[in-house]
């Protein structure tokens, strides 16, 4: 099941981190429109947040990766080794 958006309730979980550049992105145009259209800073203030709730979930999302990476890397070099003492 896929998450959904209801007007500012964002669930990113189960997103993958190119869906959430694609929602940061599509948030972004909408700011900049909201601000040329003269939007209340309250409605800005919000829509802004989500994107802030995006970036962090992308970071996140990163930081895992990178330690799936790092662990994936960190074999011995004596695994067929008998140890002795």
């Amino acid at each position: 099941m896929r998450p959904l958006m209801f007007g500012m309730d964002f669930n990113p979980a189960g997103l993958t981190f190119e869906e959430l550049v694609q929602k940061q992105t599509e948030l972004r145009k909408k700011y900049g429109l909201a601000v040329s259209a003269g939007a209340n800073p309250q409605v800005l203030g919000q829509i802004q947040n989500v994107i802030d709730d995006i970036s962090y979930h992308m970071m996140e999302q990163a930081e895992k990766d990178r330690q799936k990476l790092l662990d994936g890397t960190k074999k011995d070099d004596f695994g067929d080794s008998l140890s002795i003492g």
